[in-house]
């Protein structure tokens, strides 16, 4: 008989979801360097919104790009060994960025070499990771562990920018750079497993007699469920229609986010009140994160997806028509962080049931350089709205569309032969 738990009675996933959590939460404080720390690194080196644009564009490629990578590294090797790679290269890029003296060496040491690192740690190695551990409650494991993006981006954001204004942006990029990766090199060397079978267990901690009606049979090899290859999930109408349809979505999400600080600023903010427009969206998105985990497991992951879709249109909207001063930013942050959230959540577990687990890791690399060649562009468009308009109104007004049309084109996305060949009960062998 199968063990389902440790002796403690815990099942082994949640401890991975637990490690995952500090793993994803400190890797988005790597993730948003150039965005804490923009106000002081623009006066200093005197750049504009548009270069700042420029940079944390190419810096999204790259890591859109490096995804695809990653995923083959992951199938191959692991989400473990990933993690521990993309620490070190992310400390050795934290540290050579806080040397830097021209945009040249901006984009080798942050949109290069820092790029690598979170592409390898973040959020690719620890969804698959939580899908590979549940079946049953991935939404909600997914959810649990990318959580941590707004309790410690909410406590982080405005520390680090504090820090920066009284000790340099320099000193704070080096050593949280080093403290930070070195924690998760760590929790991945002695707290992450790569599968509940390299234990000799079961997803969700089930019993044997579990895993016999869902998975059809005893032990059965992750290699032996249903599943498509990379090729068959990109010949897929459904991987497009999400792809296709999240893509503009995207662009509008991170030229937000990536400009988030140079947003408040824009309104009459002092940099310290701007560094609090991000932890504004990323506390609530804990609620979200959650909330959208337990939405999309209880209600679906297509209603779940058109539902979130639509409350972020309605921000969008009233963003567009109010954000022009510091009390409606906030309030869009606010809801925008409790509404958006959910959509990174669901991506993963959703593309685990309509393309199985065996080549998930790398699915998501390339569906997220699919969506990255339009929605890398996110804070390069925000950064020329903003030179040009000197606002960014539009930019809310594209997303509320952008939203729309993903509601209703997510109406065409049907089952895949993967997702009807799990739906279906097996019988337990030798019955």
């Amino acid at each position: 008989m199968t063990e389902t738990k440790d002796k403690s009675g815990i099942f082994y996933g949640w401890l991975v979801v637990f490690g995952c959590f500090f793993i994803y939460g400190f890797g988005a404080l790597i993730n948003y360097t150039f965005t804490i720390y923009a106000p002081f690194i623009l006066k200093e080196m005197n750049w504009t919104r548009a270069h700042f644009g420029n940079i944390s564009t190419v810096f999204l490629l790259v890591v859109l790009v490096m995804g695809v990578a990653t995923g083959w590294f992951i199938d191959k090797y692991g989400p473990k060994l990933s993690i521990l790679i993309g620490s070190v290269v992310g400390a050795l890029g934290m540290v050579l960025f806080s040397t830097t003296q021209s945009m040249t060496q901006a984009y080798i040491y942050f949109a290069g070499i820092i790029a690598i690192g979170v592409a390898m740690q973040m959020a690719l190695p620890t969804q698959t990771l939580a899908r590979r551990w549940f079946l049953k409650r991935a939404a909600l494991a997914t959810g649990t562990l990318m959580s941590s993006f707004g309790l410690i981006g909410a406590i982080f954001f405005p520390l680090f920018a504090k820090m920066a204004a009284a000790y340099g942006w320099r000193s704070m990029v080096m050593w949280s750079g080093i403290i930070i990766e070195a924690f998760i090199f760590l929790l991945a060397l002695f707290l992450i497993k790569d599968s509940p079978e390299s234990m000799g267990l079961h997803m969700d901690g089930m019993s044997d007699e579990e895993a016999k009606v869902i998975l059809g049979g005893v032990g059965k090899a992750l290699a032996d469920e249903p599943h498509m290859t990379r090729g068959e999930a990109l010949k897929a109408p459904q991987f497009w229609i999400i792809a296709i349809s999240l893509s503009l979505a995207v662009l509008v999400f991170t030229g937000f986010l990536f400009n988030a600080t140079l947003i408040g600023l824009s309104v009459g903010m002092t940099a310290a009140q701007a560094a609090l427009v991000m932890s504004a969206w990323a506390l609530p998105s804990v609620i979200g994160r959650f909330g959208g985990g337990w939405t999309a497991d209880k209600l679906g992951k297509r209603k779940a997806f058109m539902l979130f879709g639509f409350l972020i249109a309605i921000g969008y909207t009233y963003a567009w028509l109010f954000a022009s001063s510091p009390t409606p930013l906030y309030i869009f942050a606010i809801w925008s962080g409790i509404v958006m959230s959910p959509i990174l959540v669901i991506v993963p577990p959703f593309f685990g049931d309509l393309f199985g687990r065996l080549h998930l890791a790398s699915i998501l690399g390339l569906f997220g350089l699919v969506i990255g060649v339009v929605g890398g562009l996110g804070p390069l468009v925000a950064g020329r709205i903003a030179e040009a308009t000197n606002s960014y109104q539009l930019l809310y007004l594209f997303g509320a569309v952008a939203n729309v049309l993903f509601v209703i084109m997510t109406l065409f996305v049907k089952p895949t032969r993967v997702e009807q060949e799990m739906s279906k009960p097996k019988a337990a062998s030798g019955a």
